[in-house]
């Protein structure tokens, strides 16, 4: 797949996250990845969430910096709530989930994974690392078990708006739509690659 030609949106989901925000936000701008926008959905944070995004955005005002910082805060329904507002209002072709905390294992990983990508696919998933060790993901399924982490996957942002998660779900969500992506027939492919150290602290 051409990564040139590809804009990509990386969506992080916070509510009062301010001790772990500027380490999800320092990931993001390592990336080597040609053209990043990230998206920051944050639930109305009464700490100093919003002071840090905000310093981020006036310093990459002021200088020549490759990925855009877009914030979004008021208060939503919940997790999945906010990943639909995230993928609502994406202007990239692909989107991942990588929520505060979150880290990508380094600044190659979108790289490499678009660069071993087929262009017909519609969901690219790799693997994570969860406390030090390494968390395989599963081959894509009609079954009751997750196939991977959402901090592993890159999906067509059409995809998301077409099945958007369902926010009647608290915990489970992304299950049921990465189930419902596979039932409506959406290609997947897993690249042996892990792709993001995922942060145990969150919900």
């Amino acid at each position: 797949m051409n990564k040139i030609m590809i804009k990509f949106s990386i969506a992080t989901v916070c509510y009062n996250a301010g001790s772990l925000l500027p380490r999800t936000i320092a990931s993001v701008e390592a990336q080597d990845f040609p053209a990043i926008e990230h998206l920051i959905i944050d639930g109305n944070s009464q700490d100093e969430t919003l002071a840090h995004i905000h310093h981020y955005q006036e310093r990459n005002s002021r200088a020549t910096v490759q990925h855009d910082i877009v914030c979004r805060s008021e208060p939503d329904e919940g997790l999945y709530d906010a990943m639909n507002k995230g993928a609502r209002r994406a202007s990239g072709e692909w989107i991942i989930f990588m929520n505060a905390g979150d880290t990508f294992v380094n600044e190659h990983v979108i790289s490499k994974m678009f660069g071993q990508a087929d262009k017909e696919t519609d969901v690219i998933y790799g693997d994570i690392m969860k406390n030090g060790q390494l968390k395989s993901s599963l081959s894509p399924r009609n079954c009751h078990k997750m196939f991977y982490c959402h901090q592993g996957v890159f999906t067509r942002t059409s995809c998301l708006c077409e099945i958007p998660f369902d926010i009647k779900h608290r915990y489970s969500a992304d299950f049921k739509q990465a189930k419902q992506l596979f039932l409506a027939g959406k290609r997947f492919q897993h690249i042996d690659i892990p792709v993001a150290n995922f942060d145990t602290n969150g919900l």
